[in-house]
């Protein structure tokens, strides 16, 4: 007899019962196409079950009862283009051969790619003649084949051939026998079934008989039991200056302690365990505050409004239950404060990032606490003072120059202005300017700046009338407040009535036309744009008194 020796990681233990008897066999790899037959009889139950595999687009069969490709009294199976249905046929000779009744079930038809699969499932004994009584016993039995050329079942051609199938019975089942389990220390081995071992396991020793089958299958479990098998206990926590026993011996140091026993499998075993020494501490801190805080110390207690340096000790107890003693110097810090001075023009504003004031108009504190390096309040209190600087001018008796009254000390930019157009006159930024010689009259004012802390400042004068015409009409017309400018017009004349007079204005060309015409308590302000360049007489009624006078327009 043959052993056949197998390692099981688990023990399983198996009743014997008795089975069906069954007969199998197979043809594989039939023709091109490799059609595959396997037949399955089932003695005990008296039943068959074919499974038939061949090409998916054409149709294929298999024949039983004929050794001969003549066909002559041959049984035969066909799959063709309906799912679900074997054709049987009966065959006399060459030919189709006739249909007969199913005598069974397609129970599975399945196709995977160009594959096709049937199971058909029948009686042993055939219902009639006409249909192939497969064999009781272990055998040999003669088969045909043939496939076409689509799913229409039709002449095969040359696409035919036969074969032998053998169908033989499966191996009784084996005797199973389980023996005691056998159990080691760790270095020791044992034999098992011939072999040495020296580890865990369960073990099989299979017996054959003549026949090749298994006729006794022997299992055999060892367990190996660790001699060196180390058993941790865990640990062991003291505080420093404190000592403990391990394993009959004080000990005070930290470290891993480890001794020898047996076992309850008669094996040596290591056991350890871990001794802590948790110290315990006397610890200095100090802290800075802000004057007038509050301080919580490490043990839990307050003290309140702290303004000069405090010393405070805390008794405490480590998480692994020790003493600790913490000395805690806690020094508050002043606060800090500082004044900021700014200076800014009249109605100018004075933005930081938080500070927003819009045309000031007076000097303004502003009060801003922040938050030091330290984190304590910083006060700085912004002290902005607004310039104001009044800037005026006057005329000379002769009313043909304009000087300004200057801003003492402060470097000053000027720039003279034609009050009618609001106009910088180019080049004049002198203290004083003279009208042209070729300009009859114009309003001037003067406009300076000059610099204050970060801002420049503006500062505008009045604006004043200088005359080359000394005509009378001018003068007079100039006594009761009435002024005409700018002498020569460029775009458009102005009318000032600083007294509100009623006056009339009527204008004409050099050819007598009115080109404006009007009257008015008020200022006047005359377009001038759309006239010919050249000379104008203005006629004007004053409270029943009429001036005349000549403008020139450019």
């Amino acid at each position: 007899m043959r052993h056949l020796i197998t390692l099981f990681l688990t023990l399983s233990l198996t009743t014997t019962t008795a089975l069906a008897q069954i007969l199998t066999g197979s043809a594989s790899n039939l023709g091109n196409e490799n059609i595959d037959l396997t037949v399955s009889v089932d003695v005990t139950n008296n039943s068959v079950t074919l499974t038939m595999e061949g090409p998916s687009n054409k149709w294929f069969g298999v024949g039983f009862g004929s050794s001969s490709i003549s066909m002559s009294g041959a049984y035969t199976l066909h799959a063709s283009h309906s799912t679900f249905q074997m054709n049987e046929r009966a065959h006399g000779g060459n030919g189709s051969g006739t249909t007969l009744s199913s005598s069974g079930a397609v129970t599975n038809d399945a196709t995977s790619g160009n594959r096709r699969t049937l199971v058909f499932t029948r009686s042993r004994v055939g219902p009639t003649n006409n249909y192939y009584t497969f064999p009781s016993a272990a055998g040999s039995i003669s088969i045909i084949w043939a496939y076409g050329n689509n799913l229409n079942y039709s002449y095969h051609g040359g696409n035919r051939g036969r074969t032998t199938l053998t169908l033989s019975e499966p191996c009784p089942p084996a005797t199973e026998v389980t023996l005691p389990v056998i159990s080691i220390c760790d270095g020791q081995s044992v034999d098992v079934f011939g072999a040495s071992v020296n580890f865990s396991g369960l073990f099989t020793d299979t017996i054959l008989s003549s026949t090749g089958c298994d006729s006794v299958i022997q299992f055999q479990e060892v367990i190996a039991n660790s001699s060196s098998a180390l058993t941790d206990l865990g640990s062991i926590s003291i505080c420093q200056g404190e000592s403990t026993t391990i394993f009959g011996n004080s000990e005070n140091t930290a470290g891993i302690y480890r001794d020898t026993q047996t076992n309850s499998a008669g094996c040596d075993s290591v056991i350890q365990v871990e001794l802590v020494v948790n110290p315990t501490y006397d610890l200095n801190e100090t802290v800075q505050i802000c004057s007038g805080d509050d301080y919580t110390f490490p043990d839990g207690s307050t003290q309140t409004n702290i303004v000069t340096s405090t010393t405070y000790t805390s008794s405490l107890s480590t998480g692994a239950g020790c003493d600790s003693l913490i000395t805690t110097i806690v020094n508050p810090l002043s606060v800090i404060s500082s004044d900021v001075m700014e200076e800014v023009c009249f109605g100018s504003d004075y933005v930081t990032a938080n500070i927003n004031l819009t045309n000031l108009t007076a000097d303004t504190t502003v009060v801003r606490t922040y938050t030091a390096s330290a984190g304590c309040d910083s006060t700085v209190t912004y002290t902005i003072m607004v310039f104001e600087q009044a800037v005026s001018i006057s005329a000379n008796a002769e009313n043909t120059e304009a000087t300004i009254d200057p801003i003492i000390g402060i470097p000053v930019l000027w720039q003279w202005f034609d009050c009618a157009s609001n106009t910088a006159i180019a080049g004049e930024d002198m203290g004083s300017y003279a009208i042209p010689s070729d300009v009859t009259s114009i309003e001037v004012s003067i406009q300076g700046s000059f610099p204050i802390g970060n801002d420049t400042c503006v500062a505008v004068s009045n604006c004043v009338m200088l005359m080359n015409d000394t005509s009378t009409a001018i003068a007079e017309l100039s006594a009761i407040g009435i002024h005409i400018f700018p002498n020569p017009s460029i775009a458009d004349l102005s009318i000032i009535n600083q007294e509100e007079r009623l006056v009339e204005v009527t204008i004409t060309d050099i050819i007598g036309q009115v080109v404006y015409q009007g009257v008015s308590n008020e200022n006047m302000l005359i377009n001038t744009s759309t006239w010919s360049e050249g000379a104008y007489s203005v006629t004007l009624d004053v409270d029943g008194t009429r001036q005349s006078l000549q403008v020139i327009k450019r």
